[in-house]
């Protein structure tokens, strides 16, 4: 018995279906943060030159979701996201973004991970803040999304900003 081309062709597209299912895919992550909300954030303004520092020194690969697809990155770039964030949100309140600047504030994104739901994605986030004058603060959020993986994560990085900028600490230090 002969087996058709077309036979062999479906059997073979069959299989790699399967395989591809087994195995799943890799992605690198980069998170999607969106810009705060102004009605969440504390109402001030500042002149203030002002350094943000990217205070995580880890570039090495962490998994943030396993399963059939696989999400990675690292806490670094995600820190990033997080500094050209605050830097927009800060220009907005009138500081002056300053590499020189005296007055100092460091971030780091110090844990992330991302579970799957049945209809929506979480993503849990620790931000800690430094402040030049000593005070530190770590801001733990957690961020439902329907979306895709990086808007959930941008999500995590936005509501942890949304916090910082509510400290009463680190407000009084950026005036």
């Amino acid at each position: 018995m002969k087996t058709s081309p077309v036979s062999v062709l479906i059997k073979s597209m069959l299989i790699f279906s399967f395989l591809i299912l087994v195995i799943g895919c890799t992605h690198h992550l980069v998170p999607n943060a969106q810009r705060v909300n102004e009605n969440r954030i504390s109402d001030f303004t500042t002149t203030q030159r002002i350094n943000i520092v990217n205070n995580q020194p880890s570039t090495e690969k962490v998994t943030f979701l396993s399963g059939m697809n696989t999400y990675y990155g690292n806490l670094n770039e995600w820190t990033d996201e997080a500094v050209n964030l605050l830097k927009m949100e800060l220009q907005q309140k009138g500081a002056a973004i300053d590499p020189g600047a005296d007055k100092v504030i460091k971030l780091s994104i110090i844990e992330a991970k991302l579970i799957q739901g049945a209809i929506r994605l979480r993503c849990d986030l620790n931000l800690r803040v430094e402040t030049g004058d000593g005070y530190t603060n770590e801001f733990f959020v957690q961020n439902l999304s329907g979306g895709d993986h990086a808007r959930a994560s941008g999500g995590a990085i936005t509501l942890a900003l949304t916090d910082m900028l509510n400290d009463k600490n680190i407000i009084e230090y950026l005036k």
